[in-house]
């Protein structure tokens, strides 16, 4: 994944506002910052999900950095979408936009299911499969 992903129109978008502390001594929004607003546009898109008995783990990132992200005071654009159901896993895209509207940063993560008890992987329950077939590309 190199180039700006197609956002399906089932996307959710969170528009998601930049703190100064995200940005390096250029102005940058730098590599951790990036990561932790990606982790805020499932955290709101899945938060309905903690419902159902099973914890989930970030099991794989892959991220691609597509140009730089300036701090302002304006929120970015964060579209996600589920792009595959596994037994026991799914797998979220993002595309983070600039206030601008231009693509920043493509991501991927593999999210594993687990039971909270044992901490071992545990297969997705249906209502979850349902929701999730909701955001599939």
């Amino acid at each position: 994944m190199t180039r700006e992903p197609v956002v399906p129109p089932n996307a959710v978008v969170a528009q998601v506002a930049l703190r100064w502390a995200d940005s390096d001594s250029l102005g940058h929004v730098n590599n951790v910052a990036m990561m932790r607003l990606l982790e805020e546009a499932r955290v709101r898109l899945f938060s309905a999900n903690s419902e159902h008995g099973i914890g989930v783990l970030a099991a794989r990132h892959e991220v691609d950095y597509l140009r730089p992200l300036f701090y302002g005071p304006e929120p970015v654009a964060i579209h996600t979408w589920v792009e595959r159901i596994g037994s026991a896993s799914f797998t979220v895209a993002h595309l983070v936009r600039s206030p601008s509207g231009q693509g920043v940063c493509a991501a991927k993560t593999v999210i594993v299911a687990i039971d909270p008890a044992s901490g071992a992987s545990t297969p997705l329950p249906e209502a979850v499969r349902a929701q999730l077939a909701t955001l599939v590309a």
